[in-house]
């Protein structure tokens, strides 16, 4: 019994480790590369270039100390780096489609403008939810709209585990490399290694496209269900 209660502790915390150190790594890419996707989803609006793989004015500004943090992180996650930039980030989309992204986000506008009178500057300066705006809406939508709450839980929950999984395989990825050398080198059976370390480099990515996509669904999700809500009551 004892045993068992060691099992289940154990792997309560690797779970909460695991969920942790995703989030700083490669939700933390994400947004560095992509940007949150309250804001890039009205990228068109704004004419932002969807250019892919080229660093951003503020990594080029970046201290020495940031700078090194970004190639350790870059460096841990290779694989969903590499298949960045070998696929142009063409496995997931990024912003609405013009006439979509205009609609929405005069609803949305006008709804913040109401609702939480925040400065009229932070939404008319740029398309986009900056500066952490998207929770209000957020817990808005779960506050008013009891029939989206299970969509955007699943939605969470989704995405959190696609993100977890995702750092599993480059786990998994980083202890095969060495063992696939090392069996190499030494004439050793490194077939299964190589196995191993192939399937790893490919989940990673596909996990990392499911964490980006199911992000990407939550943020519409929340969004399109706060939009909604602003017609509602205005034709009420």
């Amino acid at each position: 019994m004892l045993n068992y209660a060691s099992i289940v502790i154990i792997t309560y915390i690797a779970g909460h480790f695991i969920s942790i150190t995703s989030a700083f790594f490669i939700e933390k890419y994400m947004n560095k590369k992509l940007g949150y996707p309250s804001i890039y989803l009205f990228n068109k609006l704004t004419g932002t270039s969807e250019k892919v793989c080229c660093p951003s004015c503020d990594e080029l500004n970046a201290d020495k100390k940031t700078k090194i943090k970004n190639r350790i992180i870059n460096s841990i996650l290779y694989p969903i780096t590499l298949w960045d930039y070998l696929t142009q980030r063409l496995c997931y989309s990024q912003s609405l489609p013009f006439h979509l992204a205009n609609t929405t986000w005069l609803m949305i506008k006008e709804g913040y403008e109401k609702k939480f009178i925040t400065n009229s500057k932070l939404l008319k300066d740029e398309a986009g939810l900056h500066d952490d705006l998207f929770r209000l809406a957020y817990h808005y939508v779960y506050e008013f709209s009891k029939q989206h709450q299970t969509k955007i839980q699943n939605y969470v929950a989704l995405y959190g585990f696609c993100r977890n999984i995702c750092l599993v395989f480059i786990i998994s990825f980083w202890i095969s490399v060495p063992t696939f050398i090392y069996r190499f080198f030494t004439e050793s059976n490194f077939i299964y290694s190589l196995l191993s370390m192939t399937l790893s480099f490919l989940f990673t990515y596909v996990f990392y496209v499911g964490f980006v996509k199911f992000y990407r669904r939550y943020t519409l999700e929340v969004l399109m269900a706060f939009a909604v809500l602003q017609s509602r009551e205005t034709i009420s």
